[in-house]
């Protein structure tokens, strides 16, 4: 799952808790250690623990935290309340930190509004 929220982007995945474990957990995934960092300020206080940062330089995706299944709900929740705007690409345009991605953001919403066209 992507997700894209105006204190970072966020890849979410379910993986195996080790190698050849039955257990999953999530690991929310990050292309810029502010926005790692920023996931992990909103999510500390939430989930009641501290969380650890993995730095990945060799996979796709260089930061990333490890979540419990269980701590997935409220993660995401925590996330959803941090909307407070009317327009997301004014919010991230407006926004020091974020501003960077809002090409991307924008050539996205392009994407998908052609997709979204072809079948009106």
């Amino acid at each position: 799952m992507w997700i894209a929220t105006k204190i970072g982007f966020y890849s979410i995945v379910l993986r195996p808790e080790k190698e050849g474990a039955k257990n999953n957990v999530y690991h929310i995934r990050a292309r810029t250690g502010a926005d790692i960092d920023a996931v992990i300020s909103l999510l500390e206080p939430v989930l009641k623990r501290p969380l650890q940062l993995f730095e990945t330089p060799e996979v796709d995706y260089h930061w990333r935290i490890i979540l419990r299944p269980e701590e997935l709900a409220p993660a995401l929740a925590a996330l959803a309340a941090t909307v407070d705007y009317p327009n997301f690409k004014d919010e991230i345009y407006a926004s020091e930190t974020q501003a960077n991605k809002l090409d991307a953001y924008s050539d996205l919403w392009s994407a998908l509004y052609e997709i979204q066209s072809r079948e009106s």
